[in-house]
């Protein structure tokens, strides 16, 4: 009997340290690595949106999970406040080069057409 409290009582000093992964770390950092990749590969299709709309969702999950972080900055692992951070740099980076095409989109379009419209005066 003594020996099982023994290593009862060892097990949850041992767990004691271990501190879970905050909210959606990974998924965070997964849409910001999956939006750079669509705005880069599917611009050459002209859908490279799709990429801003991930960068979009993920950029709005990583505030809210580091205003979870904020609220509580001792209970959530050090790795995954890391994949948060480089997450929402990354949704960042593809927000901003997703704007960027945006606008570079519209101002061709708008080119575009006024061109095609003096052709026809």
């Amino acid at each position: 009997m003594e020996d099982t409290t023994n290593i009862q009582h060892s097990y949850e000093q041992s767990n004691s340290h271990f501190k879970p992964d905050a909210p959606n770390a990974m998924a965070i950092l997964v849409l910001g690595i999956v939006s750079l990749v669509l705005i880069f590969i599917l611009s050459c299709l002209g859908i490279g949106f799709l990429g801003f709309i991930t960068s979009i969702i993920g950029f709005i999950m990583a505030i809210g999970a580091q205003k979870e972080i904020a609220a509580n900055p001792n209970k959530y692992s050090d790795g995954s406040i890391k994949n948060i951070k480089v997450g929402k740099i990354l949704n960042l980076i593809g927000l901003i080069i997703g704007i960027i095409s945006v606008v570079l989109g519209i101002l061709i379009l708008v080119a575009g057409g006024f061109s095609a419209l003096m052709q026809n005066l």
